[in-house]
């Protein structure tokens, strides 16, 4: 994981213009916190290995002043956010605890009704139902490992039990199941970039490098038919953009990736529908987040784009019988699209909400799975934020930047 940390760039500058040199190493996120002595200067705060660091930084130079230090211990997070907080005005919040037990996958009908977890608390992430609806693939923190990372757990839910599929202690997620079930796809940050493994559903071989490049990749959907793998690829000199990988579903990829759609946007989150003939994705184009759908076929030759929200929307996922397309609003609710897509031609309907949705990350855009579908479209999986964290303490210091003056 040598290259996860944070870096910077600038609104001002083009995509290709963008630096893209690591600022230092840190598990999730960070915040910028003005020092309360001199406004133009202050401090990054950040995570690493569960301890809350301050670290100078000159915003106008954007450089590093000076060294990091720690400022409290074990607080929460998960790989993509930290649970702390800091205002303008030297006022430190954050909570301690458990950085992974606040999550975990449960049902809700479509008037939005909980119908109960699969699993027990845990630092629960993306997900993705199989295709016979049997099983659900987890992304799970390991918080106890200190080492920031996760790992994919498959969980029967006849048997109500939970098998480890992967073992590397850096980070393995966004899971994607073959269509036959057989087989699960992920993202994995074991060679300091995000590449793509996969391994047997059944644990009964070992995990095997589906496709390995220096730009950070993220499995998104696997078509029906099994004969391509549709990812993302964060790009040097774009933002995300989705590729199609052709696949041989036991021999693995057939040929090089190549690319579906690559503009300065950002393009992610793409599903194909369960014919294979479009493709549903997350597109900043406008300047904000809305669903497109684009027709796809295997010689690349398919033209056309609709764009299907309308007030924005992130996170598309396709009925199994390809009548309806769901996506997340900006104000987090679960917005459901009749879609007519006979004789090869994409018709869509009205939005129709259908509930406010219990989903981490809200309606910001968001890389991963954080929800799926149920086979038979009468209910959702969310990974849902527990209230059983409500017992975690929450530390709140008032003028903490002093503190590091002596």
């Amino acid at each position: 994981m040598e290259h996860a940390g944070i870096y910077i760039g600038s609104l001002d500058a083009a995509p290709d213009k963008q630096e893209n040199s690591r600022l230092l190493p840190a598990d999730g996120g960070a915040i910028y916190s003005p020092s309360a002595a001199d406004p133009k200067k202050g401090y990054l705060l950040f995570r690493r290995e569960n301890v809350l660091m301050a670290q100078p930084f000159d915003p106008g130079r954007r450089v590093l002043a000076g060294d990091a230090v720690p400022i409290a211990e074990q607080v929460g997070g998960n790989t993509e956010i930290g649970f702390f907080s800091a205002s303008a005005t030297a006022i430190l919040a954050y909570r301690t605890g458990n950085s992974g037990g606040t999550s975990q996958p449960a049902w809700y009908d479509r008037s939005g009704k909980s119908l109960g977890p699969i699993a027990e608390v845990g630092g629960y992430i993306s997900l993705a139902i199989s295709p016979d609806g049997g099983r659900v693939a987890l992304q799970k923190n390991e918080s106890s490992s200190g080492t920031g990372g996760s790992d994919i757990w498959l969980r029967d839910l006849a048997r109500g039990t939970t098998d480890r599929l992967t073992f590397d202690p850096a980070v393995d997620w966004a899971p994607v199941w073959s269509p036959s079930g057989d087989r699960v796809v992920y993202a994995s940050l074991r060679d300091g970039v995000e590449n793509l493994y996969w391994k047997v559903s059944s644990n009964a071989g070992d995990e095997l490098p589906l496709l390995k490049s220096d730009a950070a990749k993220l499995p998104l959907s696997w078509s029906r038919d099994g004969r391509f793998l549709l990812y993302s690829v964060r790009g040097a000199k774009t933002r995300d953009d989705l590729w199609v990988l052709p696949m041989d579903g036991r021999e693995g990829a057939k040929a090089e990736g190549k690319v579906f759609l690559e503009t300065p946007a950002f393009e992610s989150q793409g599903q194909f529908s369960p014919d294979g003939h479009f493709i549903a994705y997350a597109s900043d184009a406008t300047g904000t987040s809305q669903i497109y759908v684009r027709p796809f076929s295997p010689d690349g030759n398919a033209t056309g784009q609709w764009m299907v929200s309308v007030g924005g929307g992130i996170m598309p996922r396709w009925s199994r019988d390809g009548k309806e397309l769901f996506f997340i609003s900006p104000d987090s609710k679960l917005i459901s699209v009749p879609v007519n897509m006979t004789g090869g031609t994409f018709r869509p309907g009205t939005p129709q909400e259908l509930f406010p949705v219990p989903i981490i990350g809200g309606g910001a855009i968001t890389r991963g799975h954080r929800w799926d579908v149920a086979p038979d479209g009468k209910k959702f999986l969310f990974s849902v934020t527990s209230a059983a964290t409500s017992s975690s303490p929450i530390t709140v210091e008032v003028n903490w930047q002093e503190a590091l003056k002596k």
